[in-house]
């Protein structure tokens, strides 16, 4: 779940991500008494995501938009939401597909045994191979423009414990940092990042 500008809320549950509007919400300085309904926010878009759950990234705001990626057990999306004073409509989504995801299942998206980190035009993936070994997806794409034949990077690395934390990756170095119990690993993807 995130916060977006213009007062609104998106989130995601199982396939299902949703847009809600928040502005009509009353403000309080102390904590709610009641669960708030439903039909005190109103949801403003849904749209179901085929085959299975989905994982979002942080919001990614632009001048004309804010956008999400959001990542499936088949395929990487682009949720763009356009800034606009007009009143919203469904018009004001796009949901496109850029890549195909690597092939992961279901388990893993829906517990720490993967986790990612997405930037505006790409992201790591990371995914547990067994007790020692773990997978580190480089995925890149371009927002809005699907690409058919995509083909990303792994780099296998030892495993140490359980990660605690979704990977932290900057684009500009190539680095990952990934976050295990009691250590943290930094893997350098820089000579890979620059050529792709």
């Amino acid at each position: 779940m995130h916060l977006l500008p213009k007062k609104k809320i998106i989130s995601a549950f199982r396939g299902i991500v949703s847009l809600s509007d928040y502005s009509d919400l009353p403000i309080t300085t102390s904590m709610v008494e009641r669960i708030i309904s439903p039909a005190t926010n109103p949801q403003l878009w849904e749209y179901e995501f085929p085959h299975s759950a989905i994982n979002l990234s942080r919001p990614f705001d632009s001048q004309d938009c804010v956008r999400v990626m959001g990542l499936s057990s088949t395929s990487l999306y682009d949720i763009r939401i356009d800034h606009t004073d007009e009143p919203f409509s469904e018009n004001h989504v796009t949901v496109k597909r850029l890549i195909s995801a690597p092939s992961l299942d279901r388990f893993y998206l829906a517990t720490l045994g993967s986790a990612q980190g997405f930037g505006s035009h790409s992201g790591v993936l990371y995914v547990s191979a067994g007790h020692e070994v773990a997978r580190l997806y480089l995925l890149e794409y371009v927002p809005g423009v699907e690409t058919s034949d995509f083909v990303p990077v792994v780099k296998k690395i030892k495993k140490h414990r359980k990660i605690i934390h979704r990977p932290l990756f900057d684009p500009g170095s190539g680095r990952v940092v990934i976050f295990f119990v009691g250590r943290f690993v930094v893997v350098d993807l820089a000579l890979i990042h620059k050529y792709l």
